[in-house]
């Protein structure tokens, strides 16, 4: 595969709205990368998109996530202005993130994408009590889509609980690429990868692909998915990186061209060990650098997997400023993983499983 075949799917995957529990333009467009490639194609009742792939062997779910960060509507004010709220779990417990305020963003309304923007007061007008906080909370931030008032902004199809998304182009920077939804498009793109390359007869497990939806409030797409019978789990997800200013490799060591990161712990689950060897021996047999890490602050579908009794490891790529609209990722790094999978996927599967 050239390299500006993945960056193609990578840019196509993260500009898709999809925001938690509207993740539909995700999984159509996955729907029909995938469908020439797998033997059935399905949505369940909550929306996973999930594809039989086939091959013989142990039954492997593969998954990442289609929903993005985004915020929610939570009022309108007479004059047009939009009081938002945080879309992911935790609601307003936690104060909003300064990389929303002077964001272009899209509101998914009834009638169509409507844009706006994310702002604040600006210091010219600030008061002294303004000036003296030390962090922004929800009441500091609002949208503008340039209404005039309250019936203009609802003759949009703009509403209480209508989602709000980044809108921002994915581009490369550099080595690397930035863009908003890396967490988890771009897994999706290295799963697109992997089933467009690797004839079925080559697998060595009977593989099932899964894009879940609504993880970023509670892995909710995940506990469904693992209802189905299968033996083993590969989660893929974003990762984190300690390679910037402020950080460090003591508070996480994990680094943008490192290779993938194998997980061995987050905050929900540890991973399980023995497929992480076979990880392991496998990128020292094809001489791909791995990253093994343990997650802070973090949780993937694999916890909901583990919890529900499948062995499941977590397979990662570094990135940088996660959660925000500027998300930045090194191309070597997903290339990598791709061909790590590939070629666990070919090896024979352990016995007794």
């Amino acid at each position: 595969m050239k390299d500006s075949t993945l960056f193609q799917w990578v840019k196509t995957l993260t500009e898709l709205p999809g925001p938690t529990n509207y993740e539909e333009p995700v999984q159509e467009a996955l729907e029909g990368l995938w469908r020439p490639h797998v033997q059935s194609l399905r949505r369940d009742a909550l929306g996973n998109l999930v594809a039989h792939w086939g091959g013989q062997g142990p039954r492997l779910l593969i998954g990442a996530h289609a929903d993005e960060i985004c915020l929610l509507v939570k009022s309108i004010r007479p004059d047009g202005f939009i009081w938002p709220t945080r879309g992911t779990g935790g609601g307003e417990l936690k104060a909003p993130d300064f990389t929303f305020v002077g964001q272009p963003v899209t509101l998914v309304g009834d009638r169509g994408p409507v844009p706006g923007l994310v702002t604040t007061v600006t210091g010219h007008i600030q008061t002294v009590a303004q000036r003296e906080k030390s962090r922004l909370d929800w009441k500091d931030i609002f949208i503008d889509i340039g209404a005039l008032d309250r019936e203009e902004v609802l003759e949009q199809g703009i509403r209480p609980g209508t989602p709000v998304v980044f809108d921002v182009p994915t581009r490369q920077l550099g080595h690397h690429m930035v863009g908003k939804a890396m967490d988890d498009r771009a897994a999706l793109a290295v799963m697109t990868a992997l089933l467009t390359e690797i004839p079925v007869g080559e697998l060595a497990y009977d593989v099932t692909l899964v894009s879940t939806v609504q993880e970023e409030v509670g892995l909710v797409g995940a506990i469904t998915a693992a209802t189905g019978d299968y033996d083993r789990g590969l989660a893929l997800d974003v990762g984190l990186a300690g390679d910037i200013p402020l950080v460090g490799d003591e508070q996480f060591p994990g680094r943008l061209g490192g290779g993938p990161l194998l997980g061995y712990k987050d905050v929900g689950v540890h991973y399980d060990k023995r497929i992480l060897a076979e990880f392991r021996e496998v990128a020292k047999a094809t001489d791909i650098p791995v990253q093994p890490v343990v997650f802070l602050e973090y949780a993937s579908d694999g916890v909901a997997w583990i919890q529900h009794g499948l062995p499941t490891a977590l397979l990662a790529f570094p990135t940088r400023y996660t959660h925000s609209p500027f998300e930045m990722i090194h191309e070597g790094d997903l290339h990598q993983l791709k061909t790590l999978i590939g070629a666990w996927l070919r090896r024979p599967a352990p016995k007794g499983i």
